[in-house]
């Protein structure tokens, strides 16, 4: 089954939610049983001590406590002023047989019971929880001696003892139990609700980036309604239009290269099949110079086809490239070489000069060719010179050339590296785009800017090879 962002949250939260409520309810009766016992066993004590002191006030050291005396120590006995709960008034003494009894008519402690607080008391204690056998419930004792009370013309020792049952405790406890599951059960519906609307703030722009990736895989690159949600999603949102506007423009770029190609393609294999036309037909008087027209634009198709398998390479197939240790005032002296015949002829001075050696990671052959591509650019457009330049630069270093021909237009400048781009001069090819592919594929760049005089200048960063 299928689950959205949506349901999974709910089945992710709802569990925590509840688990940390039931641990929440159970921690909080737990502390609020503790608070409880801790709250009434003080407060009894408080009212034993109340007591005691009446008596001391009352008696003095002569009267004995008879059933005036301890209605009226019972009508100073009031409820727990903390948590409301009633108390109960014992006064026991101890009788010259060493049995207990109490003051009270009737008593609601049983014997054993006194027993076992007369023990507590003795041994120090003056706060006891008890066990009742009669009503099987848990009592609060705080109990207090007075040995000042004279009967017949002796001490007897009495204690005052002030308890409550756990029955109202529990009670009491309860309700606050109850009180705090209801507002746990609240807390957890609106948790629940907020966990809802949390799920949905987030999948609802995951959806609209569903539905985007969705048309961008149908190749409709046109942009929709930003996303604003200042978090990770709006940058994903924008990284996916940007990648969109990259596919749209790599696209447009795939459809014109398609359609330049077949162009290209289409000029020398017209010519060629009009001259072969014309030679079975009988047309051409001069048959060696339609011959010659057949291999020339043979030969212009040839290269043609070369160069869109070689961009395709470049572009497409990192293996491509055989990347070794390569001295760079080397490469560009092979390549002034190189195109120095065509220089000559064209009656164009190259002028290079290395100062120092430069290392860099490169595919030697294939940095060859964008450098004879640059300067066969150059020998094309110069008039008299061209000057080569490598500069360091920290961890990089500059190619610049110079030419003294016309320079570039603006037109040019912005569109000279696109594939088939026809220039000013009315040329057309794949060299400055091939030469662009390969530089940027070893990491480096390449930019044409008119020099001060007038003509063409080609800067070309790469990154040097750092020293051991």
């Amino acid at each position: 089954m299928k689950l959205n962002i949506t349901k999974k949250v709910i089945l992710l939260y709802i569990p925590l939610i509840i688990g940390a409520l039931l641990v929440s309810s159970i921690i909080s009766n737990i502390v609020t049983r503790i608070y409880m016992q801790k709250e009434v066993m003080e407060d009894l004590k408080n009212e034993a001590v109340i007591v005691r002191n009446f008596l001391f006030s009352e008696l003095g050291d002569e009267r004995q406590i008879n059933q005036q005396v301890y209605q009226e120590a019972v009508a100073r006995t009031r409820r727990l002023n903390r948590i409301g709960l009633e108390s109960q008034l014992e006064i026991i003494k101890k009788l010259p047989n060493n049995t207990l009894q109490s003051v009270a008519k009737e008593s609601q402690l049983d014997e054993q019971m006194l027993k076992q607080i007369v023990n507590r008391l003795q041994k120090g204690k003056d706060k006891i929880i008890l066990d009742s056998y009669e009503d099987n419930y848990k009592y609060y004792i705080a109990a207090m001696p007075i040995n000042r009370i004279i009967e017949n013309n002796r001490k007897v020792k009495h204690w005052v003892i002030i308890y409550t049952s756990t029955k109202e405790v529990s009670a009491f406890t309860n309700n606050i139990f109850r009180l705090n599951m209801l507002i746990m059960i609240i807390v957890g519906l609106i948790a629940t609700i907020m966990a809802i609307l949390f799920a949905k703030s987030i999948t609802k722009p995951i959806i609209k980036l569903k539905n985007r990736a969705h048309r961008i895989s149908k190749r409709d690159f046109d942009a929709i309604e930003p996303i604003h949600t200042k978090d990770e999603i709006q940058e994903l949102s924008q990284s996916l239009e940007d990648m969109a506007e990259e596919l749209k423009q790599y696209d447009l770029a795939q459809k014109r290269f398609l359609q330049n190609a077949s162009h290209e393609l289409k000029t020398p294999l017209t010519s060629i099949g009009g001259y072969a036309e014309g030679l079975k037909d009988g047309v051409f008087e001069n048959k060696e110079e339609a011959l010659d027209i057949i291999m020339d634009e043979s030969l212009r198709l040839k290269k043609l086809v070369e160069q869109i398998i070689f961009l395709s390479k470049v572009e497409t197939t990192h293996e491509f490239f055989k990347i070794t240790t390569c001295d760079l005032g080397h490469l560009l002296n092979n390549a002034v070489k190189k195109v120095k015949g065509s220089a000559l002829k064209d009656s164009v001075s190259i002028e290079f000069q290395v100062n120092e050696t430069i290392h860099i990671q490169a595919d030697e052959d294939k940095l060859l060719q964008a450098f004879i591509n640059i300067l066969s650019n150059c020998i094309r457009h110069a008039k008299a010179h061209i000057h080569v330049d490598l500069v360091r630069r920290g961890n990089t270093c500059q190619i610049i050339i110079d030419d003294d021909g016309e320079g570039f237009s603006d037109e040019d400048l912005a569109h000279l590296f696109e594939r088939f781009y026809k220039g000013s001069n009315g040329s057309t090819g794949l060299g400055m785009t091939i030469t662009q592919s390969i530089i940027h594929k070893l990491g480096g760049d390449i930019q044409v800017a008119n020099n001060q005089k007038g003509g063409a200048r080609f800067i070309v960063t790469l990154h040097v090879e750092s020293s051991m």
